[in-house]
């Protein structure tokens, strides 16, 4: 796609890996101080924030989440909606054990040569269920849904950085006690055209509400997360990304690979350790990428013993050809080789 046509000048790998690993550290640190602490009196809930957003996403394992940009990638890293130089939709569709599904569309667009915005919209729905009164009367079948509505704005600052800000809404639609809740993010990205890092905290809790009374409510707790990631082509086909996600009481790492076997196709996988939590400690994933004419196609599958599989298809397609009022050179992406 046209976002991989930059290349930085030739520069000793001493010097790239030197500033590579100043600018990761800075990163990573700012978004620790942007980070707000989490309430541990309260429940955490929306956990539609922990499934990824897209294919790609789920098949690397989120080695690519605050630095890879495709439509949608902005709930990740708000700087990554400076990225793009056309207009760009995606949608997936999710499917996971008990008849679990969860959709999901966005849309990104350059602004003006220095600014970039990113929507998105999310709807998970779980199956029904039998539900009972105190009592232990049958109240008839019911089923929880929950959705989230994102916007960001990502800016480029010149030298390969760019920085974003970003808002979500979150409703969980229980037919006893609906509640909304209200977030914020901000991230930062920088790329010398070999190697990107980015990081982020997403999901920063601005309010919550009990939505029948549209009162506050401190009952509830986002997921807040901070990321911070590194992705570089190590080799001529060979694309990976590592990083680390910290939440309120679980740490997970990330390893994502990309392996280009065509210039149309690409094998995905990845690898993630998580310490604290309910989930396992270790998780693994793959899937693949075709591509034509900027038009992207991608499957992701995992596997897991006691909530079986879960299956993701995605699309991601420009919304006009690639030559547009701002085409030109992407100073913020990494290249292709």
């Amino acid at each position: 796609m046209s976002q991989r046509t930059w290349k930085s000048p030739p520069r000793s790998l001493a010097a790239a890996t030197g500033t590579f690993f100043q600018v990761f550290a800075g990163a990573t640190a700012s978004c620790f101080l942007l980070s707000a602490p989490v309430d541990t009196e309260a429940a955490e809930t929306f956990g539609t924030r922990n499934l990824a957003l897209d294919p790609y996403e789920q098949a690397t394992q989120g080695g690519f989440a605050a630095t890879d940009i495709r439509s949608g990638s902005d709930v990740n890293n708000p700087a990554l909606a400076a990225g793009f130089q056309r207009p760009t939709a995606s949608f997936s569709h999710l499917s996971w054990a008990g008849d679990l599904s969860r959709e999901w569309a966005s849309v990104a667009t350059p602004l003006t040569s220095r600014f970039g915005f990113g929507a998105n919209l999310g709807f998970a729905h779980g199956p029904s269920l039998p539900g009972y009164d105190e009592a232990g009367i049958s109240t008839g079948a019911f089923s929880v849904s929950e959705w989230s509505l994102g916007l960001s704005l990502g800016a480029h600052l010149g030298h390969g950085l760019t920085l974003g800000l970003g808002s979500r809404y979150f409703r969980l639609e229980d037919p006893t006690s609906p509640i909304g809740a209200l977030g914020g993010s901000a991230g930062l990205r920088w790329s010398d055209g070999q190697w990107a890092v980015g990081a982020a905290v997403t999901d920063v809790q601005v309010a919550s509400f009990e939505s029948e009374t549209g009162t506050a409510s401190g009952e509830w707790d986002l997921p807040t997360r901070v990321r911070g990631d590194v992705e570089g082509w190590v080799l001529p086909a060979f694309r990976v990304g590592v990083g680390a996600e910290l939440g309120a009481d679980e740490s997970l790492f990330h390893l994502g690979t990309e392996l280009r076997t065509r210039p149309w196709l690409s094998l995905l996988g990845g690898i993630a350790a998580s310490s604290g939590g309910v989930e396992s400690d270790f998780d693994w994933s793959a899937g693949l990428r075709a591509e034509h004419a900027g038009v992207r196609v991608a499957y992701a599958f995992r596997s897991e013993a006691e909530l079986g599989d879960l299956h993701q298809f995605g699309l991601e397609i420009p919304l006009r050809p690639d030559r547009g009022r701002w085409a030109g050179p992407s100073k913020d992406t990494v290249s292709t080789p």
